[in-house]
């Protein structure tokens, strides 16, 4: 299935391109865009999508150009939990 289809699909899940579009944060014509091929799905809208769908529709499907693996090794390396200092008496 590719990007289209997968936007048609939830847009038909989620009462139309309009209302996809305020669940996702984005404007109409940006689905419109992305169902025409206009324009693809940004990064940004695909983790907003991945994370409306509770993960059934995964960042990696609808957003296939961007790094997603390298972008997570970067973040977790970036933002791991750091042991937390002694407490100073």
């Amino acid at each position: 299935m590719d990007t289209k289809d997968i936007i048609a699909g939830l847009c038909v899940r989620y009462g139309g391109q309009v209302a996809f579009a305020k669940l996702v944060g984005v404007r109409q014509p940006t689905v419109s865009d992305w169902l025409r091929g206009v324009s693809g799905v940004s990064p940004e809208s695909a983790i907003s999508i991945e994370n409306l769908t509770k993960g059934a529709t995964r960042c990696e499907d609808i957003c296939p150009n961007f790094p997603w693996r390298e972008a997570e090794a970067m973040f977790r390396r970036r933002f791991r939990r750091r042991k937390p200092s002694p407490a100073k008496v």
